[in-house]
């Protein structure tokens, strides 16, 4: 059996090409951590190690910081929704009440979203957003020539009424009353004429 001779060790040389991503660390690489290298009691952890325990961590932080809402998130609890519809429920019974007791408004012909107007005969719409929102209608009533004018003639009938009333209150004059007030000035006219000095025509 022939030996064989090895080349000195001096001479001997080993290339090895280490690839540029190491096999399980994609994910390591994409979050912009690079692989670590952790002893744990003089030993290093694998790779497979090291990727778990990162995920640990990184699981414990999302965890502490609540990722998903709860149901408090979205408006709160079942009972403040039934309030908060009960509040917007009676608003709207409070306008609907006070366009009901508008003197310029028929109530017969209130609707949601219109008013029917006494004084210029025509439908006024209300706001599209909420039911019985007086906005608009109270812009129409104050600019409403209908409204204007009605308003100049019922005053007009109060001062007339008035003007009555304050004619019908002074005392009447009865007959008695009359035929005394004539007696005095006929006796008054006497006396006037008979203190009057008399022409020299009546003498003769």
């Amino acid at each position: 059996m022939m030996a064989t001779s090895l080349p000195p060790a001096s001479n001997f040389s080993l290339s090895i090409t280490m690839p540029t991503v190491l096999p399980g660390c994609k994910e390591l690489l994409s979050l912009g951590q690079l692989p670590r290298q952790t002893y744990f009691r003089n030993r290093r952890l694998s790779l497979v190690e090291d990727f778990s325990q990162s995920y640990t961590d990184l699981g414990r932080r999302c965890t502490r910081h609540k990722p998903y809402p709860t149901r408090d998130d979205f408006g709160g609890s079942r009972g403040q929704r039934s309030r908060k519809r009960k509040d917007t429920f009676d608003r709207e019974e409070q306008r609907k009440a006070k366009l009901e007791n508008d003197p310029w408004s028929d109530k017969t012909r209130l609707t949601p979203k219109s008013v029917f107007c006494l004084g210029c005969k025509r439908v006024i719409r209300l706001d599209r957003r909420n039911d019985y929102y007086p906005g608009l209608w109270l812009k129409h009533r104050e600019l409403c020539q209908g409204i204007a004018r009605a308003k100049r003639e019922a005053n007009e009938r109060q001062k007339q009424k008035e003007k009555e009333r304050i004619s019908q209150s002074k005392p009447s004059i009865d007959d008695e009353e009359a035929a005394k007030i004539l007696v005095e000035m006929m006796i008054k006219n006497r006396c006037f004429l008979n203190d009057s000095p008399r022409s020299p025509s009546l003498s003769l």
